[in-house]
């Protein structure tokens, strides 16, 4: 078990894996870190006096912890005080998967946002933070999982990642309309909290048209892959993470800084086949500037400054000689204009 044991005052929480760390384990506290022995993964400093008898209740001095299995090992930890115990917990992995005395409705499980687009590339962020049944959090080390059948038709974009503060990260996203469940468990918990999380079907805007666009761009085997130019597959990529995660606020940042970086990637190449993904990239950018200043002219009744600096951007597109990163500045340009705009009418 992950018993919870009383050393030197100290309250002792081990952790899981799918690495066995044979007991007993060692403890060991020194007022210097450079004091302990062996190299970090962690030496983790708390403040006393969370593990000092009520003598020392005034001691305000940093210790550093360290955790030894018997063969001598230093294992990674994680160290909580838990206010009003008079003790720190010490959370580092026994390899027990029955051993952490999780509490089903005393953890928490987030999801935000709560709705995406069923669009592949928006994703929501989930948070699992496990705690005891006094509310304290376990630290470090857990076995959490996420039930795939019950997150359908949402998929994780990958694994579940120890924060090493007690906290666990995953990101789920999707391609398929629908509502999906966070059933999480830890240590074999399956705990209370279970949010739903919407992936709505796209709205066929043009917004949404060029993200669709650009994930085609970007997906394995695609153009961007075909013409082995990996640099600009990954700016591009960054682009399409910031526009379908940020929504519009950061769409002139998306066309500034990734696409263009994507731009100038490609036209260093100088083939045919770059050339034409130019002229896509530069679609995808007139489609996002169109849109936000679309949404300016609705919701300001006109926009006349958007309007001026999306026409300067079209007759610089329509300009054989110009540079596509001067278009692609101009196109950010407008953008930026149109969310100025959105931003005077008090939206």
């Amino acid at each position: 078990m992950k018993n919870t044991t009383r050393l030197a005052g100290m309250l002792i929480v081990a952790a899981t894996s799918s690495a066995f760390a044979a007991g007993p384990f060692q403890v060991r506290r020194e007022l210097a870190g450079a004091a302990l022995d062996g190299s970090a993964p962690v030496a983790v400093v708390t403040t006393a006096p969370f593990d000092e008898s009520l003598v020392r209740s005034h001691d305000a001095s940093n210790y550093f912890y360290t955790v030894f299995d018997a063969s001598g090992t230093q294992l990674a930890i994680s160290v909580q005080r838990l206010p009003g115990a008079g003790a720190v917990r010490i959370g580092f992995d026994d390899g027990n998967p029955q051993s952490a005395p999780v509490g089903a409705g005393s953890s928490s499980v987030a999801a935000a946002p709560a709705s995406i687009q069923a669009n592949g590339v928006q994703f929501t962020t989930i948070t699992v933070v496990p705690r005891d049944t006094d509310g304290q959090v376990l630290g470090r080390g857990l076995a959490v999982g996420i039930d795939a059948a019950l997150l359908w038709p949402l998929k994780l974009a990958g694994p579940v990642v120890d924060m090493g503060d007690g906290s666990y990260l995953a990101e789920a996203t999707s391609t398929v309309p629908g509502t999906g469940s966070v059933r999480v468990t830890v240590e074999g918990v399956v705990l209370t909290a279970s949010p739903s999380v919407e992936a709505t079907a796209l709205g066929g805007s043009l917004r949404d048209r060029a993200i669709l666009q650009l994930r085609d761009l970007t997906s394995a085997g695609g153009r961007l892959d075909s013409i082995a130019s990996r640099p600009a597959r990954t700016r591009a990529l960054e682009a399409l993470r910031t526009l379908a995660n940020d929504q519009p606020a950061r769409d002139d940042n998306a066309l500034k800084i990734d696409l263009d970086a994507a731009l100038q990637e490609l036209m260093d190449l100088g083939t045919p086949e770059a050339a034409a993904l130019v002229d896509d990239i530069l679609d995808i950018a007139w489609m996002i500037a169109e849109w936000n200043v679309e949404q300016a002219r609705v919701s300001c009744g006109s926009c006349p400054v958007a309007d001026a600096a999306l026409a300067e951007a079209d007759a610089l597109r329509a300009d054989p000689d110009a540079d596509p990163s001067d278009v692609m500045d101009a196109y950010a340009w407008a953008v930026e204009r149109a969310l100025q705009a959105l931003q005077h009418c008090g939206l």
